[in-house]
């Protein structure tokens, strides 16, 4: 149902230690007729938007991260209609057989909407196999931050995941891809990387950016319900 299929496809970008509680949590609200969930570490970002037949404004809630994984187990197989009600300090899940309630975390969820671009200067679009394969690769040699240097040149028509390790070496590939705008060349974490494209249903992603220490934003071609928002490590010399 939507409801589980929101929380999954961001919950990995929560954060895990809970110093910060609202970056602990996923994000649920309500937007022009959809449902919306949102989570972020600080370092990262996902949004899932999920359209709902009956939607009411529930405000912003946040549910702690430690109970999502319990959620999504009890909700999971479930195929019928739900229904989900904020209470103060709370919010339940209510279906046949089923009456779930977790409690909500008091806080203030990052207005993340000001600090994703609206345009960009770069975007490369590949296919999401091509890359999960070169990324499978490039761990092996990754080091010990797992960064990944992601190089790609419209000119030259060239996209490139590289990684260097002092023990295992260098490792490139080469992936095809249509590229527009400038050069980039940014290195990321792994995982960072890695991670959004179980919540990816397109066969094509694009990346798109604005150059140096500013974020990438993946997401799925032709689908405009996930994006994901990831801080580059470093800028990565030429």
């Amino acid at each position: 149902n939507e409801i589980i299929e929101g929380l999954r496809s961001v919950m990995y970008s929560a954060a895990a230690t809970s110093i910060k509680p609202e970056l602990s949590s996923v994000m649920v609200a309500t937007d022009a007729g959809e449902l919306v969930f949102a989570a972020t570490d600080s370092l990262r970002l996902a949004e899932k938007r999920v359209k709902s037949k009956k939607t009411k404004d529930i405000g912003t809630v946040l549910i702690p991260f430690k109970n999502i994984a319990d959620c999504i187990k009890i909700l999971e197989n479930y195929t019928g209609e739900m229904k989900m009600v904020v209470a103060p300090n709370q919010i339940s899940f209510i279906a046949e057989g089923i009456f779930l309630t977790s409690r909500v975390i008091n806080g203030i969820f990052p207005d993340y909407k000001q600090i994703i671009p609206k345009e960009f200067s770069s975007e490369i679009i590949c296919l999401k196999e091509d890359i999960l394969n070169a990324l499978k690769i490039a761990n092996v040699f990754s080091d010990s931050l797992r960064q990944v240097y992601l190089h790609a040149d419209s000119s030259k028509k060239i996209f490139e995941i590289q990684t260097k390790n002092a023990a295992a070496g260098e490792n490139t590939n080469r992936i095809d891809a249509t590229i527009t705008g400038e050069a980039v060349q940014l290195s990321f974490n792994y995982k960072f990387i890695s991670d959004c494209f179980q919540s990816i249903a397109s066969d094509s992603v694009s990346f798109a950016t604005n150059g140096p220490h500013k974020p990438l934003i993946i997401r799925g071609v032709g689908d405009s319900s996930f994006r994901y928002l990831v801080m580059p490590i470093s800028q990565v010399s030429q």
